[in-house]
């Protein structure tokens, strides 16, 4: 598998197989495929929280990198009146659900005065989201369950983009997946996603069981998918640095690292757990 930074704009979009043709099922089983979404989530936006409480009554509006559906940009919306969103997603099916879901839960002229959908890739350097989002005051970033995607090339590159787009003082906060330095855990930890996978897709706990019977006649297609996907398109980089290998020679480059080359002043990942956790950063 090539790296994303040499990918074609096809080959990028393949990445993510449920959002080009599933993304009508992609709010039905998150659980199923990610031990702790919820909690990354939680996290995420009580991060958010802390960082909104801090701003007084400023306004201005707020970038969801690889927005989705709109797990992050809906609950976000719906909490802070004063902030408009900019809904980013390499993918335009995502964006048509995006749409639905806003519209259902908010209304119409939320979408058309509060949203502002843009069909792009972060990695892109020079990135069009730059000019397309030059004029609004973007106070925070959030991406979640995107990045994990990208290889250390492409991921600098959307983290400059993100620091660049980012007013002074902001944040920007990813729930993802990440790895470890050391060899060892990490294949540990991509074994742990695998079989969470094919246990929640095979015999779900009882929490789970809404979103795996909404899978209907699919649950073994969307699980191979699933475990397909982990296999051959993730690339999850450690939170720590090189210097926290185990082996200085086996070390690479970590999350932390890069999004302080990038800019960021302080780095910290409040919240992990196997791959899943979720990483913050203040410009």
């Amino acid at each position: 598998m090539p790296q994303y930074s040499h990918m074609d704009e096809r080959a990028r979009r393949d990445h993510y197989f449920y959002a080009e043709a599933e993304s009508d099922l992609y709010d039905a089983a998150p659980d199923l495929n990610t031990p702790f979404y919820t909690v990354a989530h939680q996290t995420l936006q009580e991060l958010v929280a802390q960082h909104v409480s801090s701003l007084s009554n400023r306004s201005g509006c707020f970038l969801d990198v690889g927005s989705g559906t709109g797990a992050e940009t809906i609950p976000l919306l719906e909490k802070y009146q004063r902030f408009s969103a900019v809904a980013l997603d390499i993918c335009p099916p995502m964006h048509r659900q995006l749409e639905a879901n806003v519209i259902a839960r908010l209304g119409l002229q939320a979408w058309r005065e509060r949203c502002t959908a843009l069909v792009g890739d972060i990695a892109e350097r020079p990135n069009p989201a730059t000019n397309a989002i030059a004029d609004k005051s973007v106070q925070f970033v959030v991406s979640a369950f995107t990045l994990h995607h990208l290889d250390e090339a492409a991921k600098l590159n959307a983290f400059r983009t993100i620091f660049e787009l980012t007013e002074e003082g902001g944040i920007f906060v990813n729930a993802d997946l990440y790895s470890f330095q050391s060899p060892y855990f990490a294949k540990q930890a991509e074994n742990f996603l695998i079989k969470w996978i094919d246990r929640q897709h095979t015999d779900p706990e009882p929490h789970l069981r809404t979103q795996f019977d909404a899978l209907g006649s699919r649950q073994e297609e969307f699980k191979n998918r699933w475990i397909d996907h982990v296999q051959k398109y993730n690339c999850p980089l450690p939170v720590e640095s090189r210097s926290d290998a185990l082996a200085a020679p086996v070390g690479i480059t970590g999350e932390a690292e890069l999004l302080l080359r990038s800019g960021f002043r302080e780095v910290a990942c409040p919240m992990r757990y196997w791959q899943v956790g979720v990483v913050w950063a203040r410009k």
